[in-house]
């Protein structure tokens, strides 16, 4: 010190011995470890599955929603993260012990796919997660009024049982994790595939598909290496440009099957591509179509038919369909002709009744159940639907049937003739509100309700139960390896119970 002034020295020695600064989280949070401080996770105990397919463990308390987790797996998780509704979600970081109904999936793409949810669950285990999820959501509605409940049926083979698949071309291709992992190298690659979930911009490029027969993926497969050969630039969703946009595989039991392509834009060179998919093997029926807008959806489009037949055939319900482009076919061949056993049986027809037929399609139900009752009455909104039906109707040589364009719900409610029974499959979304209310005030003595949606057949339930009693509950198991459920319910007027 000079003068009683702090010299240099002085200054060093100041700051040497200061303590250094307290962070906001040490004055505020203190009793908060350190990440270097914290504890190795223990292993966790997966208890169930959600209704989503997700496992659900216990951690500190509060529920973890797990990815392509089983319940008995003895896991580690990754980081926890909260997602939204303050839901907690995690990923297995390692399997130390799995559970007895973990299934090796057959799918390489599984996880990075979504599409098939459960393929890591053993299949006779999806079969008993579906009917329980079924009967949590409906036996409250029934109270002490329970139906007869039957045991779920499941498919003989859940692989390859879809008769028709939808892929997307596109010009942004979706990293798995196992391309990550890998030492490839990758540039803008374009991609054959599906949507992962919740990605729309990208694609998943897929090696193999098991949801359907082989020709599938060698059609796209085809379509995706001659469009590199010939420079054709695969589509941009963000940017709504390119040529290479998605294809429609159809396919029926007797083994015919239905390419439809469909393009961004013209090109000379997609003469040379339906020539070479018209001629693969098995390929009956090849059309194409322009979309340049911006969704996917062709059925608001026209179609061109470039080779062979315009439809292709499928023996169902004891009747052959006329199958095009645009026809609505349950997805699963083999499933449905089970599914239709059971209406036929819920039905109990003795040949005299008349049976309304709501949400008709092509006319499979309504075909079937016409060779067992006094007339069949259909009704379809869809235009093109209609055609096709009346059309198979002439086609199995069936004259008690006849079919309608119009909403359901104005045809209930200008219908006056008595009917003994109503069939209704309704779409995903279920019976629109003025149908049921129409529904109600027909006063059908019976009804069969197919719903291929757990969640809206028991919203239909809950507003038709004031003067309906279900009797019968059969789940048909129609797409393993997904979240969906078929449901054939039996209602009975309640003046009549």
């Amino acid at each position: 010190m000079v003068d009683g002034r702090a010299g240099p020295a002085d200054h060093a020695e100041s700051l040497d011995t200061q303590s250094a600064p307290v962070s906001w989280r040490d004055r505020h949070l203190p009793h908060l470890p350190r990440l270097s401080d914290a504890p190795e996770p223990l292993p966790v105990q997966i208890e169930r599955l959600a209704e989503d397919g997700q496992g659900i463990a216990t951690v500190d308390g509060r529920e973890v929603h797990v990815r392509d987790a089983v319940p008995g797996d003895l896991v580690t998780l990754s980081a926890v993260r909260k997602r939204r509704k303050r839901r907690r979600e995690s990923s297995i970081d390692e399997l130390h012990t799995a559970g007895d109904d973990r299934a090796t999936p057959r799918c390489a793409h599984t996880t990075d796919c979504g599409g098939c949810r459960l393929q890591h669950v053993a299949y006779e285990a999806q079969l008993r997660f579906k009917e329980c999820e079924l009967r949590n959501r409906l036996e409250p509605l029934f109270g002490q009024d329970q139906p007869e409940w039957r045991t779920i049926l499941g498919c003989d083979n859940p692989f390859e049982y879809r008769n028709k698949l939808e892929f997307s071309f596109c010009d942004q291709r979706w990293l798995s994790q196992q391309d990550i992992d890998s030492d490839a190298t990758f540039t803008r690659l374009p991609a054959a595939g599906f949507h992962p979930q919740g990605q729309f911009a990208k694609i998943l490029h897929l090696d193999r598909c098991h949801l359907m027969p082989a020709v599938a993926d060698s059609l796209r497969l085809q379509m995706y290496d001659y469009a590199i050969a010939h420079e054709l630039p695969f589509y941009n969703v963000r940017e709504k440009h390119g040529i290479m946009r998605n294809l429609i595989v159809r396919q029926t039991t007797r083994g015919e099957t239905m390419a439809i392509a469909s393009f961004g834009e013209d090109h000379p060179a997609l003469a040379g591509l339906l020539d070479q998919l018209a001629a693969t093997e098995g390929v009956t029926s090849v059309h194409k179509v322009i979309n340049p807008k911006g969704n996917d959806s062709i059925y608001d489009l026209p179609l061109e038919h470039t080779h062979g037949e315009p439809s292709i055939l499928e023996d169902l319900g004891g009747s052959v369909l006329c199958v095009r482009p645009k026809s609505f076919l349950q997805p699963n061949s083999r499933q449905a002709r089970i599914l239709y056993d059971v209406i036929a049986e819920f039905a109990k027809l003795e040949g005299h009744e008349k049976v309304l037929d709501l949400y008709s399609g092509i006319g499979s139900i309504s075909l079937m159940i016409a060779r067992q009752a006094g007339h069949v009455h259909g009704i379809e909104e869809v235009p093109d639907a209609v055609r096709d039906a009346n059309e198979n109707a002439a086609r199995n040589e069936i004259e008690n049937i006849s079919f309608a364009t119009a909403k359901v719900e104005s045809v209930l409610a200008d219908h006056t003739d008595n009917v003994d029974l109503v069939i209704c499959d309704p779409p995903r979304a279920g019976i629109h509100p003025a149908a049921i209310r129409a529904m109600i005030q027909f006063a059908a003595p019976r009804i069969i309700y197919v719903s291929c949606n757990p969640k809206s057949l028991a919203r239909d339930l809950q507003a038709l139960s004031l003067h309906y009693r279900c009797v019968r509950v059969q789940p048909v198991d129609m797409f393993p390896h997904t979240l969906h459920l078929e449901t054939v319910v039996e209602l009975v007027k309640r003046e009549l119970t």
